[in-house]
Formats: C-alpha cells, sequence, structure tokens
C-alpha cells in the first residue's frame, strides 16, 4: 500500500561499493511510516554494480512514488564530498543523511521530523547502535563500541535552509572524519539541536578481521590530521609521547657513549628538552587565551599535567640516586625503576581499555569476565597503536589552529 509522501525531505546517501547493503537502506527508506520526497544516491563506485542494482530496485518498486535519483561520480569522491553534491540536488526543505551501510528504523524519518517541528529545531542528529552477527564480530564490537547509542551524522535531519545559509557543508577532502568534524561545526554554529532518546539506526557491517580494523584505524588517524577535532585524545597521545621522550631523552648521551657513537651525541640535550616541554605548555596556555573562555581553569590544569608529568619522571630518574644514593641495600633501593615504571603505566592503559572502558559502555560483565577482558584489551590497545601516530602528528598540527578562525 502506498503511504503519502512527504515533501519536505530529501534522502542523501553517498555510494561507495557496497550495493547489497546500500538495497538494504533503500528497503528501510520505503518501509518508513512516513516516504521522503526523494532519495539522492551519490555512486562513486569504479563498476556499475550499485547502478544495476538501483535499476533492478526501481522495477520491483514502480508503484511507489518517491524519487530515486542516481549521481554517477567518475572519480572517487568522499563521502563529504558526495553528500554537498547530493545536497546540492535536493528539493526538499528538509536534508536527511544516511549512508550505504547503516540501516534506519521505520519510524525514524517521522519521529525526527516531529521533533524538529515540535521543538522547532535547525536539526536533529542520528543516534546508531552497534550489533553483531558471529563472535569474531562481537569482540571487536565490545571493543570498539559496547551496547550504547552513538550519536551520528547517518540518521541527521537539518532543515535545508540553515545548511545553505550558514554554509554547513561538508569537507571534501578526507576520507573519514568528515561527519565528526561537520557535528562539531554544528555546535559551534549555536545551532536549535536535537538528539533521539534512543538509538533510530542500526550498523551490522563491523568487519571479522583485526588487521582490516587496525587499516581502518590508522587511516582515520591520519585524516584526523587535517580535522580539529577530538582534541583532548590528541593530548593523551602527546602526553604519553612525553612521558616516554622524557625516560629516555635524559640518558641519550649516555646511550650513545655506551655504543660509542659520537656522532649521536647532542650537547645539552636535557636543557633543549625542557625548554621545548615548557614551549609546548606556552603555546598551549596562549591557544586557550586566544579561544576558550574558561583560561584560569585550563591554565590550572595544564600547570598540573605538566608539572606532573616532570616531576614523576625526575623522581623515576632521580629515585635509586637521590633517595637510596645507589645503596642496594637500602630499603629505599627499587630495581629496574624505570622498567617498573614503564610496565605500570602498561598495566593501567590494559585495565582502562579491557575492563573499564567496556563497562562504561555496557558491555555485560559475562561478556569480559574470566578472562575475555585480554583479548577485548588486546584489540583496544592494538588500534589505539594503530591511531598514535596520526594523533600525535595532530597534535602537533592542531597548532595551526592558533592562527585560523576553524577553531
Amino acid at each position: 500500500m502506498n503511504k503519502t509522501i512527504n515533501e519536505t525531505i530529501s534522502v542523501i546517501i553517498p555510494g561507495f561499493n557496497f550495493k547489497d547493503s546500500l538495497i538494504k537502506v533503500l528497503n528501510s527508506t520505503f518501509n518508513q511510516t512516513i516516504h521522503p520526497k526523494q532519495i539522492i544516491i551519490v555512486d562513486s563506485s569504479p563498476n556499475n554494480s550499485i547502478e544495476i542494482a538501483i535499476e533492478n530496485f526501481k522495477s520491483k518498486n514502480q508503484n511507489n512514488n518517491i524519487e530515486i535519483i542516481l549521481l554517477k561520480q567518475k572519480n572517487r569522491t568522499y563521502p563529504g564530498h558526495a553528500r554537498n553534491i547530493g545536497s546540492k540536488k535536493a528539493r526538499g526543505s528538509i536534508l536527511a543523511f544516511l549512508d550505504s551501510k547503516t540501516i534506519p528504523k521505520n519510524s525514524w524519518l517521522e519521529e525526527s521530523l516531529n521533533k524538529i517541528n515540535n521543538g522547532d529545531l535547525d536539526v536533529v542528529f542520528g543516534k546508531t547502535r552497534y550489533f553483531s552477527s558471529n563472535n569474531k564480530q562481537k569482540i571487536i564490537k565490545d571493543s570498539v563500541y559496547g551496547n550504547i547509542d552513538h550519536v551520528t551524522t547517518p540518521g541527521t535531519l537539518i532543515k535545508s535552509k540553515v545548511f545553505f545559509e550558514l554554509n554547513c557543508f561538508f569537507i571534501e577532502n578526507v576520507r573519514t572524519v568528515d561527519d565528526m568534524y561537520w557535528r562539531y561545526q554544528l555546535i559551534n554554529k549555536k545551532l536549535n539541536i536535537g538528539y533521539p532518546a534512543k538509538a533510530n539506526l542500526s550498523y551490522s557491517e563491523i568487519s571479522n578481521s583485526i588487521i582490516f580494523m587496525q587499516q581502518r584505524f590508522f587511516i582515520y588517524s591520519l585524516n584526523i590530521i587535517k580535522v580539529n577535532v577530538q582534541n583532548n585524545i590528541k593530548e593523551l597521545y602527546l602526553s604519553l609521547l612525553i612521558i616516554l621522550s622524557a625516560l629516555i631523552i635524559p640518558k641519550w648521551n649516555i646511550i650513545v657513549d655506551s655504543y660509542q657513537l659520537p656522532f649521536f651525541y647532542l650537547p645539552h640535550i636535557t636543557k633543549i628538552y625542557i625548554f621545548l616541554i615548557f614551549l609546548i605548555f606556552f603555546i598551549n596556555v596562549v591557544y586557550r587565551y586566544l579561544f576558550s573562555k574558561y583560561l584560569e581553569v585550563i591554565f590550572y590544569y595544564l600547570t598540573l599535567k605538566y608539572t606532573f608529568f616532570i616531576l614523576t619522571v625526575w623522581v623515576v630518574l632521580n629515585w635509586n640516586d637521590k633517595i637510596a644514593n645507589w645503596i642496594t641495600t637500602s630499603v629505599y633501593y627499587i630495581p629496574h625503576i624505570t622498567k617498573i615504571y614503564l610496565f605500570t603505566i602498561f598495566i593501567v592503559f590494559y585495565f582502562i581499555r579491557g575492563i573499564l572502558l567496556p563497562i562504561k559502555r555496557k558491555v555485560l560483565l559475562k561478556d569480559i569476565f574470566p578472562f575475555r577482558w585480554i583479548i577485548i584489551g588486546f584489540i583496544g590497545i592494538s588500534l589505539d597503536i594503530m591511531k598514535a601516530p596520526g594523533y600525535l602528528l595532530g597534535a602537533i598540527f592542531s597548532l595551526k589552529y592558533i592562527f585560523t578562525k576553524d577553531k
């Protein structure tokens, strides 16, 4: 039975391969309690698989009045660029974004549209729950997503007028992160934003391969270099780097001498290192002074953080010398204190990754204990390691935002 077409809604879907899951998304869109005016698919697949699948889908749904538009792109188009292309072709006063692997529940459009109309909102974000169909997927899900609802760009409805008048276009030169950055920008624009009470989309395309997920997170981290988001996580990675470097750099010349490598000897390396640490601290304070309303709190936080790092590392490096006077029989002497310090950091991090984060994400205790947390922690740490290069570079390159309006 045909349902009433809602003339206000245009659904936009970026497509790149994944024709089978895209058809599932289309089926779910056709089964909405209210139908959109049009569905725009922006396909940049290297073959015509999606094009054929869409034509077959149209022939099976000839009695439905929803307009399906397929925009074929010759070159690879990243999701943000594809969404922009689709938005410019849309004729509805409401833009609704999906992707090719996230399935909306049947009441998605109606509930989100009612939320916009009843609350006089500019935008309502989507919420996605991740699901697994086998044990490998479940392990990865518990390590990355857990059993909570995640705010997502897929599932978002936004007024077309707001989108264009406030220049709410997606960034186009990144393979990932564009959706997170887009939401970040909308929040900064002080729009009236609503959130669903619970998940209105589901995602069941989690990979079975840990290696694939590691590659995905590595690519994700490289893309995040270009975008000013997740700065707290970037600073965490930078902080860990500072700890490790603080343990190695003061001993650098000793190590060089022991291996008889005079070429690598660096005069005053410790003084230079300390100067750079305080320079980073100073730049952080200046950045917050320019762009934060909470300078006193930030200054206090940064002072504590950097002071803690410096004092902790100093104590570890000098404990046996200053406290125990290198007397191995002293009660204060701690053999291998540096190794113990690093091992403690690793154990704490493993505990957070394997137990605390899954519990926070509502993973059932029976899925964590007695031993499953070891695998969850290992996967989580391996993914964090893959993200490290991008986040570290991102923390360094984020300094450029001091000199731009892109905060």
